[in-house]
């Protein structure tokens, strides 16, 4: 059984899960606010999500000391996705 959920801890999988959340976020924002800001961030965390997925499944696999690099670049991509979804959201509270 641990065997089956075993590729639950692997980096590139959780990068899949996180961007997966943060375009159902950001696509549930724009829905629900009609905010036209939001349309380039669903258009490229669709287009980028399973390429930077592969990218970190391939880096995972070599040993190489651009590993670090490649992480710290991808949570850099990550941040301004969650931090509008985190805001409208916080704006729809309020109103």
């Amino acid at each position: 059984m641990t065997k089956i959920f075993a590729f639950m801890n692997q980096r590139w999988f959780q990068v899949l899960v996180i961007g997966a959340i943060l375009f159902f976020g950001t696509e549930q924002a724009l829905k629900f606010t009609n905010n036209i800001n939001f349309v380039p961030t669903v258009i490229l965390i669709g287009a980028f999500l399973v390429p930077v997925t592969m990218v970190t499944y391939f880096y995972s696999q070599s040993k190489s000391w651009i590993k670090p690099a490649i992480l710290l670049s991808l949570s850099r991509w990550w941040q301004p996705a969650f931090w509008s979804v985190a805001s409208s959201a916080l704006f729809l509270l309020d109103s």
